[in-house]
């Protein structure tokens, strides 16, 4: 079984350094770290916990907040996204191809990770084979978002205009959903375009609805850049995520609880997965969680004044949640190199699953910080740098022997001598 075959996960969002002026956005931040950690939490508690562990006292809050780790990652991801490329000049070419790069690693890896254990033949031969390696997962989505954000950045001169082409983006694939998931096309696009559709063929991220929330934090960053700069910037910041986030949320639920839910405009549909009043609510909780942790910034840093270590650890999540995210899923459902945990079954009491799930975060933490060590110190590109040294000195040495021999030829074609041996070079 691939790392992601019976996975549920949370998308991962781009690492960047989340900044306002001269130091980083604690709160998103935060965020993302809470998000990592309630991935892993959640997804060891699918994987291992028995059905009828869950007491209807507390699931029901610990499913809706777990519905939002998602929605944190993406719009977390989209926010870091806005605020490096779109609140200062930056140089577009390096910084496009930096972007781009990542972009399609991204996509790649993501796949990657999906392979299931068997011979390429037998997985294009097996329909559900092919399925599991195909489906959309969040390391493609996010790759996918960066490449679109990066052609819009690409092709709209100033930021206003690409602010307000990712608007009309993230609001054509939320509204958009319901027609594209009704009309099937995953069943009727081509190989690899389908599952990216709608969710209808496996895929867990499909591109309608969940780029909305990625593209709607573009948006939301430059306006929020804004707010920030001004004098107490940072206070009605987070009073306006709070105040928003309960209005868009608020103005949803209120709706759904009428019974509008849109079907005059949709007919019947995937209210779950594709209402854009859902996605209006799940974006509105993750924008107060956002604003309260803004709001909350001064008692965040007097604890990591306190306790040092934690924030250590909520910088190390922040900063490699892809690493995270990676990590913990090879553990969790297996590699070809790694038997699963996911191999026990949903067949564990509460404790025994919390326990696994205590040892699975400090591990994949652990991981993180050796990984984030290597690159503050610049060890993995020195070992990098190192190793393609080594692979290219013999050829390099080669090409310069047999440029060298090349040259000697023409000089003596022009002296009309017969050339003697050289390295590398046979007359």
């Amino acid at each position: 079984m691939s790392a992601v075959s019976s996975a549920s996960p949370a998308a991962i969002g781009p690492t960047f350094t989340a900044v306002s002026s001269s130091r980083r956005w604690l709160a998103l931040d935060v965020l993302r770290a809470i998000a990592v950690l309630a991935m892993i939490q959640g997804h060891t508690f699918t994987a291992l916990l028995r059905a009828d562990e869950y007491d209807p006292s507390w699931s029901r809050w610990y499913r809706l907040f777990h519905g939002l780790t998602a929605p944190m990652f993406l719009l977390g991801g989209g926010l870091a996204y806005g605020i490096v490329t779109l609140r200062v000049d930056v140089q577009k070419g390096r910084d496009t191809t930096r972007l781009l790069r990542r972009g399609v690693m991204l996509i790649v890896l993501g796949y990657a990770l999906q392979v299931p254990r068997a011979s390429w033949s037998v997985i294009v031969a097996d329909e559900r084979l092919l399925g599991l390696l195909l489906r959309v997962g969040p390391l493609q989505l996010v790759g996918a978002c960066l490449l679109i954000a990066e052609a819009l950045r690409g092709m709209l001169r100033s930021r206003a205009a690409i602010g307000n082409g990712i608007a009309v983006t993230a609001a054509t694939i939320a509204i958009g959903a319901p027609w594209v998931w009704n009309a099937r096309g995953s069943s009727h696009a081509p190989g690899m375009v389908g599952p990216w559709l709608d969710g209808h063929a496996g895929s867990l991220f499909p591109f309608f609805p969940w780029a909305a929330f990625f593209f709607l934090g573009v948006f939301v960053s430059r306006w929020l850049g804004r707010v920030r700069d001004h004098r107490n910037g940072e206070r009605w910041a987070a009073v306006a995520l709070i105040g928003g986030g309960v209005g868009a949320a608020g103005f949803a639920y209120v709706l759904y609880s009428q019974g509008l839910v849109l079907r005059g405009i949709y007919g019947e549909h995937e209210l779950w997965h594709t209402n854009p009043l859902y996605v209006l609510f799940r974006a509105g909780l993750v924008f107060v969680l956002l604003g309260l942790l803004s709001a909350s910034e001064p008692v965040i840093r007097w604890l990591w004044r306190s306790l040092p270590t934690v924030e250590q650890i909520v910088g190390v999540i922040a900063r490699q949640s892809l690493v995270a995210y990676v990590v913990h899923l090879l553990v969790l459902y297996g590699s070809p190199l790694n038997t699963s945990l996911a191999k026990l079954g949903p067949t564990l009491e509460l404790w025994e699953a919390s326990a696994i799930a205590s040892g699975l975060l400090l591990f994949t933490v652990a991981v993180s910080a050796i990984w984030d060590q290597a690159i503050t110190q610049g060890l993995l590109r020195k070992q990098m740098t190192l190793l393609w040294r080594g692979l290219t000195r013999v050829r390099v040495g080669e090409v310069d022997r047999i440029g060298e021999g090349e040259r000697h030829d023409a000089i003596a074609s022009k002296q009309q001598i017969k050339p003697a041996a050289t390295p590398g070079h046979s007359v």
